[in-house]
């Protein structure tokens, strides 16, 4: 049985990829935020940073092209597409984890936020985007039908 309609669940996820897509492609291209990535984890650290982004926002263009063509399997790419995102955004939580005085400095809060109020508030941020993930994976195995078989 083939789902003519398309989910609004999976429309949801493609806007949200549109929108990962176009927050990705302005990252790529502030320099103050690359130097600021700089000071914080390296030379080396931050072009491997920006590298992924780079993967990150071209697979991030053909699974909307997937999706939008309902290619066999996408939701099986897909599942191992969000893993890894979640693997980096934990990478990523342990970064900052390690470098929190110096972003406090570099950002200049240090002043006016203590550094237990930042670690709890990324932590906060990193189980809510673990969960938006694992819902995405939900919903889309969820719909498997709504791809061609």
């Amino acid at each position: 049985m083939k789902i003519k309609k398309t989910p609004i669940s999976i429309i949801l996820i493609i806007i949200w990829m549109i929108i990962a897509s176009i927050n990705i492609l302005f990252k790529l291209f502030d320099l103050e935020r690359f130097s600021l990535n700089v000071q914080i984890m390296g030379k080396l650290l931050t072009s491997i940073d920006y590298i992924i982004d780079a993967i990150i926002l071209v697979l991030f263009v053909i699974f909307i092209v997937l999706f939008l063509l309902r290619i066999k399997k996408t939701d099986k790419h897909f599942f191992y597409f969000i893993i890894f995102l979640m693997a980096g955004s934990i990478f990523s939580f342990l970064i900052t984890l390690f470098n929190v005085d110096q972003i406090l400095l570099l950002i200049e809060l240090s002043k006016t936020l203590s550094k237990e109020i930042y670690i709890l508030g990324t932590m906060l941020g990193l189980i809510f985007n673990l969960i938006i993930y694992y819902l995405m994976i939900f919903f889309v195995r969820k719909n498997k039908l709504y791809f061609k078989n």
